[in-house]
């Protein structure tokens, strides 16, 4: 009797996970999303904000952070789309895997690693793997 109850508390634990994974992904999406609209919308202050404190100080201010994007990532700050792939927990660390379609048509493959911060998902920084340099 022991074997089956263990095993349906093991249940109850994999299943009340569920909805708070369900729960990260959506707000992983959601602002690397509100991001991407920014960059499109040229709302400096608006993608700024959804970067987190460490990006936010190691860059200053909006404008030079836009400029970084644009220089270094264009395909992400003129999208065209984007589709979520995977969101995986690696090292300790959120990482949102995106496809990134940019204006001129390239796809690239960047890595969003994602902080919670008073209940709010922010950009910590993004990669991308060799050969997806923008």
């Amino acid at each position: 009797m022991s074997r089956i109850a263990g095993a349906v508390i093991a249940l109850l634990v994999v299943l009340a996970a569920v909805p708070s994974q369900a729960t990260a992904n959506a707000g992983v999406e959601a602002a690397i999303t509100r991001q991407l609209e920014a960059f499109k919308r040229n709302d400096g202050a608006g993608d700024h904000a959804i970067a987190s404190p460490m990006i936010q100080v190691m860059f200053g201010d909006a404008r030079t952070f836009v400029r970084m994007v644009e220089t270094g990532y264009p395909q992400i700050f003129r999208s065209r789309s984007s589709r979520f792939v995977k969101l995986s927990l690696i090292d300790g660390r959120q990482i949102q895997t995106v496809l990134i379609e940019g204006q001129d048509g390239s796809v690239i493959t960047a890595a969003y690693e994602m902080v919670e911060i008073e209940g709010q998902w922010r950009i910590n920084g993004v990669t991308l793997p060799r050969g997806d340099a923008a």
